[in-house]
């Protein structure tokens, strides 16, 4: 039984779909929670009805392909009639002959559909795929030129030749770079070219004799690409954007001991650091930049694998913002709100359940059924605390019904996944609070450098969106 017609659609959800049926190739551009799904699936839905496609391939995060894209299709009405097969289990190959308006499949799944192209296509009788139209839900995650699924699809992409479409909210998170394979995944080498190293040398400079980080070469070669980035770009105007009460970032720091300082100097300046009778080594600078992060944290991995304890600064610093002092009940509710904690090590989950011991916790090793449970009750305001795996979860859910604060124990490296994650509560449709996120570093340490890199990339990644949508408010405004 559906929910929802098409009366509910809001109003630029309709002039999105409106625009986009007159684009092939588009990137459809939203901030978080703006109902990138609803707009795409009822714009391939339209395009099938009018025949102007047979079918479209939607390939997205795991949990979206599984539970989001299959909901709106059961919840609105316009979009009951049509059928779907999801492309994931060892039956893949059988499930792809026509019959079906979407094939889902996550990311994963390119390598084995690329093989599979491979085999038909040599066939006499092959006379295309079952689907000739393509939809990247959080196309950001193309966004490696080097990766194996992008090295796989950039040759295939020519077997879908009708409608390409790439849903996001945050194109470059890790830098200007990132737009390079995604404009290919639309547009093949019309664009930006065949080679990105070419391209990336033309714009781009090392910023290290690695080659790992590099920067614009100057403001003319950004706007360069954004006026080539522009015309393929849907969005909201500044005056159809939602604007919701601004985040509250609050960033908590602990000052721990002088043995804590001597500890984590030793393994920044020399690659080890001995405890408890065992040395650890870091055999690279990744590798100790991942050992100071866990120092952070009250533990490290020594070389089998086990933490050993060196701190509980952080423990505490949660403890006495929890105002857990008098019960283990549920006391800390009070203080914190509903709230979401998201930590990045294993070994933290011990220490968190210590301060909230009937917290649920979901990280790679729990049961996907279970995570579904918690996810519900927590959007039922049924869990006060919830654990949260950075790597976890991050795309295609919504959170912002179950609580409006987040907390941070410790920060990841990745701005995507940092944005995904608070974006399940922070400016969403039917987030009525303002939200609060709160972020526990130590001083004079790695965190703060996490914090700079995170903070800077948020900066140049608002400007690059809000520089190729400045054309849709001439456009429309």
């Amino acid at each position: 039984m559906y929910t929802y017609t098409l009366a509910d659609l809001r109003q630029y959800q309709k002039r999105i779909i409106r625009d986009a049926w007159n684009y092939q190739r588009a990137f459809i551009m939203l901030k978080m929670g703006r109902g990138k799904t609803i707009i795409a699936a009822t714009l391939a839905e339209r395009l099938i009805a009018h025949k102007k496609t047979r079918a479209f391939l939607v390939i997205g995060p795991l949990k979206p392909i599984h539970l989001v894209w299959p909901k709106h299709l059961k919840e609105w009405q316009h979009l009951n009639h049509c059928t779907y097969r999801i492309l994931h289990g060892p039956n893949k190959d059988g499930m792809l002959s026509p019959g079906v308006d979407f094939y889902f499949m996550n990311f994963e799944g390119i390598q084995w559909l690329c093989d599979w192209i491979d085999k038909v296509k040599r066939r006499k009788s092959f006379t295309g795929l079952p689907f000739d139209s393509v939809i990247i839900d959080e196309s950001a995650m193309m966004r490696n030129p080097g990766s194996k699924r992008f090295g796989k699809y950039r040759y295939r992409v020519k077997f879908i030749p009708r409608y390409r479409y790439n849903l996001t909210g945050k194109p470059t998170p890790k830098g200007l770079e990132n737009i390079w394979s995604q404009m290919y995944c639309l547009h093949e080498d019309t664009v930006f070219g065949s080679s990105f190293v070419e391209w990336q040398w033309e714009n781009f400079t090392p910023k290290d004799h690695n080659m790992y980080k590099w920067e614009i070469r100057s403001p003319m070669h950004r706007a360069k690409i954004i006026s080539k980035v522009r015309p393929h770009v849907l969005a909201l105007t500044q005056e159809e954007e939602i604007h919701m009460p601004p985040r509250i970032n609050n960033f908590i720091y602990v000052k721990p001991s002088k043995k804590f300082y001597e500890a984590y100097y030793q393994m920044e300046r020399e690659f080890y650091l001995e405890l408890k009778g065992k040395i650890v080594r870091a055999k690279s600078e990744a590798s100790k930049r991942m050992k100071l992060r866990q120092i952070c944290q009250g533990m490290m991995y020594d070389y089998t694998g086990m933490p050993i304890k060196i701190h509980n600064e952080k423990q505490l610093c949660l403890k006495e913002l929890a105002d857990k002092t008098e019960t283990e009940t549920e006391k800390h509710s009070d203080v914190l709100g509903n709230t979401i904690i998201v930590y990045n090590f294993r070994f933290e989950v011990t220490e968190l359940l210590e301060v909230f011991p009937k917290a649920p916790y979901i990280d790679g090793s729990t049961d996907e059924q279970n995570d579904h449970m918690v996810l519900e009750k927590w959007n039922q305001q049924q869990v006060p605390i919830l654990l949260l795996n950075a790597a976890s979860i991050n795309y295609g859910l919504n959170l912002q019904y179950g609580g409006y604060t987040m907390l941070w124990y410790g920060l990841t490296d990745d701005l995507d996944k940092y944005d995904q994650l608070v974006g399940r509560l922070d400016d969403r449709i039917g987030q009525e609070h303002q939200v609060t996120v709160h972020h526990i570093l130590i001083e004079d340490t790695v965190d703060e450098i996490i914090k700079r890199n995170i903070q800077k990339k948020d900066a140049d990644q608002t400007s690059f969106i809000n520089d190729v949508t400045a054309y849709l408010e001439r456009k429309w405004g």
